[in-house]
């Protein structure tokens, strides 16, 4: 009898379809959860790029009083015959160039450059790192125990928002500091003294 009733009630088969775990119950929180989390992502980059160095840099440039702003640039010869002049660009806008030695004028040159033009070295200052480097960066100092012989040592120097800064920089140091050589170059071009060290085109 237990045999008859076994076969007319058989057991049911189980089904292959698995019952939804807690990810399927709650993948829609899931995904609303990563996207909340990219779009903060995205928030605090865009918050970082505008407080990076340059970005305050710049914010700073555009408040500065140029009436307060100086820089001034010294090269001072070298044993392979290099120019020697000095340049100075005030916040006014007005240049004044310092023929020494070597160059094709010799003697106070000046001229002028526009607002834009200085509020752009401003920045070149701030972004140098003039503010925080050493008054002594050439051979023989700490970090310029090693060197490359036959450069020319240039003075830089700024006066900025009440404050000023003086680096005798040695190019020759090794590895030295880019930022203050490109900073020397942004004003010999911003002051365009290559007209009066080697004379016109």
């Amino acid at each position: 009898m237990r045999r008859h009733e076994e076969r007319g009630n058989p057991k049911r088969k189980r089904s292959h379809a698995r019952e939804a775990d807690w990810f399927d119950r709650n993948a829609l929180g899931i995904m609303a959860g990563a996207l909340v989390i990219v779009l903060i992502g995205m928030v605090v980059q865009l918050w970082l790029t505008r407080r990076s160095p340059d970005a305050l840099a710049a914010d700073a440039a555009r408040k500065i009083d140029l009436s307060t702003f100086e820089v001034y640039l010294h090269r001072q010869g070298c044993p392979t015959r290099c120019p020697v002049y000095a340049v100075l660009v005030r916040g006014d806008g007005s240049v004044q160039f310092e023929g020494v030695e070597l160059v094709a004028r010799v003697g106070t040159e000046r001229s002028t450059v526009t607002e834009l033009e200085t509020r752009a070295l401003a920045l070149a200052v701030l972004r140098s790192g003039l503010a925080t480097a050493p008054a002594q960066f050439k051979p023989g100092v700490l970090g310029c125990e090693r060197w490359l012989p036959g450069r020319e040592l240039i003075r830089i120097a700024s006066k900025l928002g009440g404050q000023s800064w003086t680096v005798d920089y040695y190019p020759g140091c090794q590895p030295g500091d880019p930022k203050l050589e490109q900073l020397a170059r942004e004003i010999d071009a911003l002051a365009n003294t290559a007209r009066w060290v080697k004379g016109p085109p």
